[in-house]
């Protein structure tokens, strides 16, 4: 009678020593693999948004229109409004409602670590239109455009007449122009021709630059009115290009 041959227990747990640690390599391979593959993967989704968001700023910034609204004692002004931390301003295309005007507003948030984040919001102009300056504004829940960024800081180019006056004249010499960290068109009857914003990342120091649509000569001047004086015989009526009325 043939004897079969089979497994003594000395193989047998020999063989499930070597397969342990072959299963034991295998799978830290694997994990090292899937770890660097999807920071990988973190790191290239990371980069596609931000890439995105800038497109976004790049293209509301282009979007910018000098709109005007109504002030004090009904004068017009242009509804522009601005700082070393955001600014609100009406853009001719909105992100939410196409094809139609809306309000829109930068801004930073500070964290608990000190980096800040760069947030977009929106006001559709799609049940009714500004018309005054200090009309309430409800706007859609903010976007988070940049995240844990250092520095960030908002800068425009225009011209400025720090005087308090609420427009200016033609024959008058701006006072100040270049790049400022506070813009307001209350003061300066425009909005302003350019606009930055930079901010520091792990990457290094980013900046989006945009030139803004410029308003046309004498805009304003469009929305004044005429005033009568009396004459020597009666009431006459003149246009006065410096009176809002």
């Amino acid at each position: 009678m043939k004897r079969v041959a089979g497994f003594t227990l000395v193989e047998l747990l020999i063989s499930m020593s070597l397969l342990s640690m072959i299963i034991m390599v295998g799978s830290s391979a694997f994990g090292l693999f899937g770890k660097k593959w999807g920071g990988q993967l973190g790191n290239f989704d990371l980069k596609v948004q931000s890439a995105r968001n800038m497109m976004l700023v790049q293209d509301t910034l282009d979007s910018l229109v000098p709109y005007v609204v109504t002030g004090e004692r009904g004068k017009p002004i242009i509804y522009f409004e601005g700082n070393r931390n955001g600014f609100v301003a009406v853009s001719s295309r909105s992100l939410f409602s196409h094809g139609s005007l809306s309000v829109v507003r930068f801004s930073v948030k500070q964290n608990p670590d000190l980096t800040y984040h760069v947030l977009f919001e929106e006001s559709p102009m799609t049940q009714a239109p500004l018309v005054a300056i200090d009309q309430e504004l409800e706007f859609l829940k903010p976007i988070t455009l940049f995240k844990a960024v250092q520095s960030p800081r908002f800068e425009y180019y225009g011209e400025v007449e720090p005087s308090g006056k609420e427009y200016i004249d033609e024959f008058e010499e701006i006072s100040r122009q270049g790049w400022m960290t506070d813009y307001s068109a209350v003061r300066s009857s425009n909005a302003p021709a350019k606009a930055r914003i930079t901010f520091d990342t792990a990457d290094g120091r980013f900046q989006i630059y945009s030139v803004l649509a410029t308003a046309k000569p004498g805009l304003l001047s469009g929305y004044r009115g005429s005033r009568t004086k009396k004459s020597g015989d009666g009431l006459e009526s003149s246009t006065d290009e410096n009176c809002y009325c």
